[in-house]
C-alpha cells in the first residue's frame, strides 16, 4: 500500500504532502490544478519515469517548478508497505547535477544510484514500468481506451499488455531469418557449382614445381653474394685506411704552413715595438703608482665639494617649495576672504530655525488630514454595507438618505486625500529647503575655521625669501669648487691611461718573443711528422677502382637474389590463393549443410512459438474472463447484462456482454449496444481483471479522469462501484478527477486541489 507522497518544486507543487490509506483515494480539482502531477510523481518515484516522459511530451527539466520563478531542483518522496516491510524511495532532479535517488527498507539504506534503485523497486514489486503503466496506471481519459482503437491496433496493444507480442515478434524474426538463410544457401550453391576443382589441382602441381626450381637458383645466388660481400668488406677496409692516411698528410702539411705564417706575423710585431724605444717596465710602474696617489687626493677633494653642493641644493629646493606653498596659501586666503564677504553665521542659523518650525507645522497638518481620511473611510465602508440604520446614531436610514450621506462622505474622503497630497508635496519642498540651509551653514562655519589657519602668511614669506638668497650663494660656491676638482681629476686620469697603454705594449713585446720560440719548435715537430707519412694519391685511386668494381658485381648479384625472392613470393601467394580457394569451397559445402539443418530447427522453433502463444493467450484470457465474471455482478448489479468476456480472434480482441432476449442468452459487443456509462463500467471490469491477473501481488489501480463519457445515471453507478465494490477487490485505488460528484466515491482519503493559474501560483491541497 502507498502510505504517503511528498512533492517539492515538482511542476506546480511547491511543498505538498499527501497521506493515503486502503480503499479509494480521490483527488479533485479543475484542469491545471496539479492533480495528474501527483500520479506522475508516484510513477516517477517508483520507476524514474511516467507516460509523458516515455512519449517525449515533456522533458525531465520541465518537471522543476518554473513559475513564478525558475527553481534549480525538485524532489519526490514516496512511502509504501509490502509484505510487512516499510519502504521509502526519494528521487531528486537538479538543473546543474542531474538525477539522484535513494531507497530505504525499514529505515535502513538499500540503494542510492538511480538505475539500481529502479531495479530494486522492480524486484520488490515484481513489476517493471511497462507492466505498471499498462495494467495499473490508466492515463487521463483512457478508461475505455481499448474500445476506441482499430481492431489491429487493439489486438497489438492487448497482446503487448499480456506479453504475447514478444512471441509474435519472435515468429516474425524466425521467418525473416529462414528466408535470409535460404537466400544465402542459394548464393553459396551457385558459387560452389561454378568452381573447377580439377583445374585448380593441376595449377597447384605446376606452381609447386616452379617454386622448387626458383628456390634452388636463389640458394646458388645467395652463396655467390656472400663471397662477394667478404671481398668487398676487405677492399673497403684497405681503401678507408689509405684515405685516412692521405687526409692526415694533407692536414699536417697545412698545419706546417699555418705555424710558419704565424711565426712571420709575430716577428713583424716584435720589429714594430722595438722601433718605438719603450721605457723599462719598473720605471712605468713607479710613475703609475705616483699618479694613483695624486688621483686619490683629488678624488677626496672633489667628493667634499660635491657633498656641499648637494646639501646646499637640497636646502635651496626646500626653501623654494616653502615659498611656493606660502604663495598658494595666500591666494587661498584671499579667495576665502572674498567668499566670506557679507555672510553672517547668526543670520544663517535664524533662517534654518524658521524653516524647521515650518516643517513641524506642516507635519502636524498632515497627521490631522490622515486622521480625517481614516475616519471618513470607516464611514464609507459602513454605509456601503447592506444596513438600514445609521452606524453612529442608529436612526433609520431610507435609501435616498443613505445615498446622500454616502456621497457626502466620499466627497469628504476625496477632499482629505487631496489635502494629504498637497501636504506631502509641501513637506518634501520644506525638507529640501532645510537641507540646503544646513549645507550652507556648515560651509560658512568651515570657512571661518580655515581663515584662522592663514594668519601671519606675509611675514613668513619675507623670511623665506631672505633664506633663499643665502642658500643660492652657498650652492654657487660649492659648484665652482667641484668643477675645478673635476678638471684636475681628468688631467691625472689621462696621464694614467697613457702610462697604462705604454705598459701594455711592453707586456705584449715580451709575450711575442716567448710565442716566437714556441711556434718555431711546433713548426719543426710538424715537419718531422709530415716526413714520416708514406702514402700517394695513386695508391688511393687504385684501391677505389677495385672497390667500385667489386661493389658493382655485388649489387648485381643482390638484385638477382631480390628478383628471385619476388618470384618465389609471387608463386607462394598463388599457391596460397589456390589452397584457400579449395578450403573455402569445402567450407561453403559444409556451411550449406549446416544452414539447411538450421532452417529445419527454426521451422520447429516457429511452430513451437505459435503453439506457446496460443496456449498462453487461452490461459491468460481465461483467467481474465474468470476474474471479470466473478466481479461483474458487483460492478454491474442490473439484469440486462448478465455476464462479460474478452473474446480473442485472429485479428482482434472483442469485449462482449451477455444479454437476455426472452429465455435466450446472446453475447453481443459492448461497443455496439452499451451506453457511455455501461461501456466505462465494462472497461473498468477489464482493467481490474488485467491488474489482478497480471499483477496479483500489488492490487493497485490509478485512474486519471475515468468518467469523461459518463452520464448522470452512469456516474451514480461509478460512485457506488468505487465506494463499495472495488475496495473489496482492489487494495488501493487512486482517482484523479475534475468531477465534484466523485468525492462521494471515496472510501478513504479525499483531497481538493486548487491553484491560481493566472498568476502562476503553486498548487494548494486541502483534505476533506
Amino acid at each position: 500500500m502507498i502510505n504517503s507522497i511528498e512533492l517539492h518544486n515538482w511542476k506546480t507543487h511547491k511543498d505538498t504532502k499527501l497521506n493515503f490509506t486502503k480503499g479509494t483515494n480521490v483527488l479533485v480539482g479543475l484542469m491545471g490544478a496539479g492533480k495528474s502531477s501527483i500520479m506522475d510523481a508516484i510513477s516517477y518515484a517508483l520507476f524514474g519515469t511516467f507516460p509523458s516522459i516515455q512519449h517525449r511530451r515533456v522533458g525531465v527539466s520541465e518537471l522543476i517548478t518554473s513559475r513564478p520563478n525558475q527553481e534549480n531542483e525538485a524532489s519526490v518522496k514516496i512511502a509504501f508497505t509490502l509484505d510487512g516491510n516499510s519502504y521509502t524511495v526519494e528521487r531528486n532532479i537538479s538543473i546543474d547535477e542531474g538525477a539522484k535517488a535513494t531507497l530505504e527498507k525499514n529505515g535502513a539504506y538499500l540503494q542510492s544510484q538511480p538505475q539500481r534503485v529502479t531495479e530494486e523497486i522492480e524486484r520488490i514489486l515484481k513489476v517493471d514500468y511497462d507492466l505498471f503503466s499498462r495494467a495499473i496506471y490508466s492515463e487521463q481519459n483512457r478508461i475505455d481506451y481499448f474500445l476506441e482503437l482499430r481492431a489491429a491496433d487493439r489486438k497489438g496493444q492487448i497482446d503487448e499488455l499480456l506479453g504475447l507480442d514478444k512471441f509474435a515478434m519472435a515468429q516474425e524474426n524466425a521467418t525473416s531469418l529462414v528466408n535470409r538463410i535460404k537466400d544465402t544457401i542459394a548464393e553459396t550453391e551457385k558459387a560452389v557449382a561454378s568452381f573447377d576443382s580439377q583445374k585448380t589441382g593441376r595449377e597447384l602441381s605446376q606452381l609447386n614445381e616452379e617454386l622448387a626450381e626458383l628456390s634452388k637458383k636463389k640458394a646458388s645466388l645467395e652463396k655467390e653474394a656472400t663471397e662477394a660481400a667478404k671481398e668487398l668488406k676487405s677492399t673497403d677496409a684497405n681503401l678507408k685506411a689509405a684515405k685516412d692516411l692521405l687526409a692526415k698528410k694533407i692536414r699536417v702539411a697545412k698545419e706546417v704552413a699555418e705555424v710558419k705564417s704565424k711565426v712571420e706575423v709575430v716577428k713583424g710585431e716584435i720589429k714594430k715595438l722595438d722601433g718605438q724605444k719603450l721605457p723599462q717596465k719598473s720605471e712605468l710602474d713607479r710613475e703609475v703608482s705616483e699618479a694613483n696617489k695624486q688621483l686619490l687626493g683629488i678624488r677626496a677633494k672633489e667628493q667634499q665639494s660635491r657633498d656641499e653642493e648637494r646639501s646646499s641644493n637640497r636646502e635651496l629646493s626646500d626653501i623654494e617649495a616653502q615659498i611656493k606653498h606660502s604663495k598658494q596659501r595666500i591666494i587661498e586666503r584671499d579667495r576665502l576672504q572674498s567668499d566670506q564677504k557679507d555672510r553672517k553665521i547668526d543670520a544663517e542659523e535664524k533662517r534654518l530655525s524658521d524653516a524647521s518650525d515650518g516643517l513641524s507645522q506642516l507635519q502636524k497638518e498632515l497627521a490631522t488630514y490622515q486622521s480625517q481620511k481614516e475616519e471618513t473611510k470607516k464611514w464609507v465602508a459602513e454605509l456601503e454595507k447592506h444596513i438600514s440604520t445609521c452606524p453612529v446614531c442608529e436612526r433609520d436610514l431610507d435609501k435616498d438618505m443613505k445615498a446622500k450621506l454616502l456621497e457626502t462622505k466620499k466627497s469628504a474622503l476625496s477632499n482629505a486625500e487631496h489635502k494629504i497630497g498637497s501636504s506631502d508635496m509641501a513637506i518634501r519642498e520644506k525638507k529640501s529647503e532645510i537641507d540646503k540651509l544646513t549645507k550652507a551653514l556648515d560651509s560658512l562655519r568651515l570657512l571661518n575655521s580655515k581663515l584662522k589657519d592663514y594668519a601671519g602668511l606675509d611675514s613668513q614669506l619675507k623670511e623665506l625669501e631672505a633664506k633663499l638668497s643665502g642658500a643660492k650663494e652657498r650652492y654657487d660656491r660649492a659648484k665652482l669648487l667641484t668643477e675645478e676638482a673635476k678638471k684636475e681629476y681628468d688631467k691625472i686620469t689621462a696621464r694614467i691611461s697613457e702610462l697604462t697603454a705604454t705598459t701594455e705594449k711592453v707586456n705584449r713585446l715580451e709575450s711575442y718573443k716567448k710565442q716566437t720560440t714556441e711556434l718555431e719548435k711546433e713548426a719543426s715537430s710538424k715537419e718531422s711528422e709530415l716526413g714520416s707519412i708514406n702514402v700517394e694519391d695513386a695508391t688511393v685511386e687504385k684501391l677505389q677502382g677495385a672497390f667500385t668494381s667489386i661493389s658493382s658485381r655485388s649489387s648485381k648479384i643482390a638484385s638477382e637474389v631480390d628478383a628471385h625472392k619476388r618470384y618465389i613470393d609471387d608463386k607462394q601467394k598463388l599457391i596460397e590463393e589456390k589452397d584457400e580457394q579449395m578450403k573455402r569451397i569445402s567450407k561453403l559445402v559444409a556451411e550449406v549443410a549446416e544452414k539447411k539443418a538450421a532452417i529445419e530447427n527454426l521451422v520447429k522453433f516457429k511452430n513451437a512459438l505459435e503453439e506457446t502463444q496460443r496456449q498462453m493467450r487461452t490461459r491468460l484470457i481465461g483467467s481474465i474472463n474468470n476474474v471479470m465474471s466473478t466481479i461483474w455482478p458487483d460492478l454491474y448489479p442490473y439484469g440486462d447484462y448478465t455476464g462479460i468476456i474478452l473474446e480473442p480472434s485472429a485479428s482482434d480482441y472483442v469485449l462482449k456482454v451477455r444479454t437476455l432476449n426472452g429465455a435466450k442468452e446472446k453475447w453481443e459487443e459492448v461497443q455496439g449496444i452499451a451506453s457511455g456509462g455501461e461501456r466505462s463500467i465494462a472497461c473498468l471490469a477489464m482493467r481490474v481483471a488485467f491488474a489482478l491477473v497480471l499483477v496479483p501481488n500489488l492490487r493497485w489501480m490509478i485512474l486519471d479522469e475515468p468518467t469523461h463519457n459518463i452520464d448522470e445515471q452512469g456516474m451514480a453507478r461509478f460512485i457506488r462501484v468505487f465506494n463499495e465494490t472495488l475496495p473489496k477487490i482492489i487494495d488501493q485505488i487512486f482517482i484523479i478527477t475534475h468531477e465534484e460528484a466523485l468525492k462521494q466515491a471515496s472510501s478513504s482519503k479525499t483531497y481538493v486541489l486548487t491553484r491560481n493559474k493566472g498568476e502562476g501560483g503553486a498548487t494548494i491541497v486541502q483534505e476533506q
